[in-house]
């Protein structure tokens, strides 16, 4: 079991912050303006901890073309 918590820990680290970068590098990526980098943050968090977008992420933010970004500036 503590492995696997391992790797869900590990995925969700490599996962959040490229999506957050993502997220901070296209703020119209979604149909709505996006405003707050917390907002952002939250959100990528989350996201991050389902394990299907371990396997979408990569293709959806193009390969992390932003790079990971952990904090707000």
């Amino acid at each position: 079991m503590t492995k696997v918590a391992a790797l869900w820990l590990v995925l969700w680290m490599v996962t959040w912050p490229a999506l957050f970068g993502w997220y901070q590098g296209n703020p119209f990526a979604q149909d709505f303006k996006r405003e707050d980098c917390r907002t952002d943050m939250g959100i990528s968090m989350l996201t991050g901890l389902l394990p299907p977008t371990w396997i979408i992420a990569p293709f959806v933010t193009g390969f992390y073309e932003h790079g990971f970004k952990f904090s707000c500036p």
